[in-house]
């Protein structure tokens, strides 16, 4: 009896433990399904592979329960390992949406593996939600992105080096040509950036160079407002030079009043240049000891221009000063020319009186060859005498002195 019952006991252990292990059985074969339909897996697969490592259905021994452990393991470690992928790729996915303000449109593609996004292992039942096709999908979907950020980081970067240049060109830091060849560099060497972690960091120089550019063109508006004015008047001096060296320029015409109205403003900015050059040149100087450091203007410096300009400005009046001197010399020199010629040329009375004296006669027959022809031309048909010579074509001496004083006056109206 003991013995029977303790077979019984036995037997009952048995049943126990047979329908423990069915159970497992049971319990990691719906695991298996379960792992492998989330991993867009066949089950079939699972059951072929499994078979192919030695399990027959139904077999619930030690060696059978091992490997159906082994292979739920691998797959929740794969089902682990893709959640964790596909996290990545989603948090990716939703800060790249976020920075290039993708359209809801095209985010409601992604919003079922979106939602998985905080979701826990167990959570995670819906099939083929972490199969290799819905991660691909998903990647790609970054790989756009990327591309896309990429594309608009590098024009971004293109813009904010067009602003840079912009500033620089507005402040007169350097000139045109000097800031396409700084530009141009700038552009070699952001071709090497690889990743957008280097657009970054050359995007954050950049900003922080148009920061110091803004603050530089803020301190200089003062000093560039007075150098625009000085330049205005440079452009009026050269144009009064021109005008000055045009012989005609007092000619009358049409617009002439204009242009003289020109020319005497032209003149009064002319003579407040030296003024102007002063004022701009402490305002220099005040800014350079403030700054420390050189004030440039396209490049070059301000100083040494206003330098160059002041001694240009002292050599023309130099030069001005040795015209002059040499004009007034030139001057003297033909009054005392003339004045020797006058003296050396002075006519004697006499000769005065032999010319008045050919003048009157000249004039005299003249007249009287005039007179002749009326008087022929009134008494063709009657018989005159022949007209009278004057008596002083006969005489060789002047005539009277009243008939002098006649034509003294008549050679004065003449």
């Amino acid at each position: 009896m003991n013995r029977l019952q303790e077979l019984r006991a036995h037997l009952r252990h048995l049943q126990s433990e047979k329908e423990n292990r069915i159970k497992k059985v049971a319990e990691l074969t719906s695991s298996l399904h379960a792992s492998s339909s989330v991993l867009g897996m066949d089950p079939r697969e699972i059951t072929t592979s499994l078979q192919e490592a030695g399990a027959v259905a139904g077999d619930i021994s030690d060696g059978a329960i091992a490997r159906l452990e082994s292979e739920a393991e691998r797959l929740r470690e794969a089902k682990r390992g893709r959640m964790q992928r596909l996290q990545d790729l989603v948090v990716a996915m939703l800060e790249l949406w976020s920075l290039m303000d993708t359209p809801q449109e095209e985010q409601s593609r992604f919003q079922g593996v979106a939602c998985n996004v905080a979701a826990s292992e167990d959570e995670i039942t819906e099939p083929g939600a972490l199969s290799a096709g819905a991660i691909g999908e998903v990647e790609a979907e970054v790989v756009r992105l990327e591309g896309l950020k990429g594309r608009r980081m590098k024009d971004l970067l293109a813009r904010k080096r067009g602003e840079l240049r912009e500033i620089r060109l507005r402040a007169r830091i350097v000139s045109a040509q000097q800031e396409e060849e700084d530009g141009g560099e700038e552009v070699v060497s952001d071709d090497g950036c690889a990743d957008a972690a280097e657009r970054s960091l050359v995007l954050e120089r950049l900003d922080a160079r148009i920061s110091e550019a803004r603050d530089e063109e803020f301190s200089r508006k003062e000093v560039l407002e007075r150098m625009e004015r000085w330049q205005a008047a440079l452009e009026e001096e050269s144009w009064l030079e021109e005008y000055n060296r045009n012989k005609n320029r007092y000619n009358v015409g049409k617009g002439m009043h204009l242009v003289l109205k020109r020319a005497e403003k032209a003149r009064t900015l002319v003579n407040k240049m030296p003024a102007m050059a002063e004022a701009l040149t402490a305002k220099v100087v005040a800014w350079e000891k403030d700054r420390g450091t050189k004030f440039l203007y396209d490049g070059e410096g301000l100083l040494d221009m206003l330098e160059e300009y002041d001694n240009m400005r002292k050599d023309k009046e130099q030069e001005k000063k040795r015209q002059r001197v040499l004009m007034n010399s030139n001057h003297f020199i033909l009054t005392d020319q003339r004045r020797l010629q006058g003296q050396s040329t002075v006519e004697s009375p006499v000769a005065r009186a032999l010319q008045k004296n050919l003048k009157n006669v000249t004039r005299t027959l003249s007249m009287g060859s005039s007179k002749k022809m009326i008087v022929s031309a009134s008494s063709s048909s009657l018989s005159s005498p022949r007209p009278i010579t004057p008596s002083y074509l006969k005489s060789s001496f002047p005539p009277r002195r009243s008939n002098d004083r006649q034509m003294v006056s008549q050679d004065s109206f003449e």
